[in-house]
Formats: C-alpha cells, sequence, structure tokens
C-alpha cells in the first residue's frame, strides 16, 4: 500500500531537504573559504557561513523528526466459545480452523462448548488487543 501524503507533507518534506541541501553547501563554502584564509588568519567573518549551515541542519533535522508516520495496523482475531447447556462463555485467540458453531470440547457442567463468533480487533504493531464486541 502507497502511502498518502497531503500538500502539507510534502512541503515540509521539500522543506526539510532545501535545507539539508543548503546545510551541507553552507558548510562546505565556509570551510573552503576558512582554508584559503588560513593564511591571513581566521576572522569570525570566515566561521558565519559554516553555523548557518549547520543550524540550517538541526533545524531540518528537528522538523523531520516532528512528522508522524503513520503507524501500522494489524488485526487480532479471537474466538468466543459458549457452552450449549450453561451459557459459560470464553474469549480465546482464534485458532487456524475455527468457524461459527464448530463444536470445540466438553464443557465442565457436561455440555457441549462451540465457537459462538469470531471477531478482529485493529491494534497497531506491539499492542495486544484485548477488549470484548458489544
Amino acid at each position: 500500500m502507497k502511502p498518502k501524503y497531503g500538500r502539507v507533507m510534502r512541503l515540509l518534506l521539500l522543506l526539510i531537504s532545501i535545507g539539508i541541501f543548503t546545510g551541507i553547501i553552507l558548510i562546505s563554502f565556509g570551510i573552503l573559504s576558512s582554508y584559503q584564509n588560513s593564511s591571513a588568519g581566521i576572522g569570525m567573518e570566515s566561521l558565519y557561513i559554516p553555523m548557518i549551515g549547520i543550524i540550517l541542519l538541526f533545524l531540518s533535522y528537528t522538523i523531520a523528526m516532528f512528522i508522524r508516520r503513520p503507524k501500522k495496523k494489524i488485526l487480532h482475531t479471537f474466538s468466543i466459545e459458549k457452552c450449549n447447556n450453561c451459557n459459560y462463555t470464553e474469549i480465546r485467540d482464534f485458532k487456524k480452523g475455527d468457524y461459527v458453531y464448530k463444536e470445540t470440547d466438553r464443557c465442565e457442567c457436561g455440555g457441549l462448548r462451540y465457537v459462538d463468533l469470531i471477531y478482529a480487533i485493529e491494534t497497531e504493531v506491539g499492542e495486544r488487543a484485548e477488549t470484548i464486541p458489544s
């Protein structure tokens, strides 16, 4: 699936790219000019350009860190088992081969337990879904 960016996001990415590119050029230009002027001694004027470049790089990095990336979502699937005799209900993780009204095993009361409901909850990667459907 291709990520969708709005106009603001594209503008921010463009500004970050321009800031990084300009910062690197200014730092390179400042180092080169201070190297050429090293025989005359380094003055404060030759340090302004690399400092502006470093500031642009830090600003670009800071803006890039605040851009929110979409988090990946996964589906966590549950099965609800129910007893046909005592209505005991248990929620468990979905097992391959589960289907609604599948008989699973015997209940403590002696009745048959079956899969009553299968549902999925969308969660972010790393989270565990622990909610019951209404």
